[in-house]
């Protein structure tokens, strides 16, 4: 942009000087009968004065709309960076509510997991056995269909006979494996 102005400050000087000494008294050459040209014919420094103003303005006008066409690229690209930038902070931000929202959810999972633990080893031992809850336990474990109906049947003479829990819990433990 400076040197667009620079350019029409020069063409200006130019043409105010090529005015300027067309228009002095003492640089103009004698006239002459023979040399003088019509009056209603210009001059050739008039013609040229003439030509350099209109190139000044021409250069005014080509500066201004380059000036014009630059503010607004640096508009449409401050605008761009702008709606990058609110893009990016909006991803990241759904991004990090996405992530503690997962935790959050494990957290919670771990701990109930946990509780359940403690819960099924609470009720794998003599002093808290709970028939209901080891029946739960066989139930859904991964053993076969045969497997299951038998520790279910030894766990019921448990429930109704406490001599047999002792061994009730034997079985079941080795049978899931814990």
């Amino acid at each position: 942009m400076n040197k667009v102005l620079g350019l029409v400050v020069a063409i200006a000087a130019v043409a105010a000087g090529a005015w300027y000494f067309t228009r002095s008294p003492e640089m103009q050459p004698e006239a002459t009968a023979t040399t003088e040209a019509p009056a209603s014919e210009p001059s050739a420094a008039d013609t040229a004065a003439q030509a350099a103003a209109d190139a000044a303005a021409a250069a005014t006008q080509a500066a201004q709309a380059a000036g014009e066409a630059v503010n607004a690229a640096a508009d449409a690209a401050a605008e761009a960076v702008n709606q990058a930038a609110t893009e990016a902070a909006a991803a990241a931000t759904e991004a990090a509510n996405s992530a503690a929202a997962g935790a959050s959810d494990a957290a919670t999972a771990a701990v109930e997991g946990a509780g359940e633990t403690m819960d099924s080893a609470k009720a794998l031992t003599v002093e808290s056995f709970d028939a209901d809850k080891v029946i739960e336990m066989i139930d859904t474990s991964a053993l076969a269909e045969e497997s299951k109906a038998a520790l279910k049947t030894v766990v019921e003479g448990a429930r109704a006979n406490p001599d047999l829990v002792s061994g009730a819990i034997e079985q079941v433990n080795a049978a899931l494996g814990l």
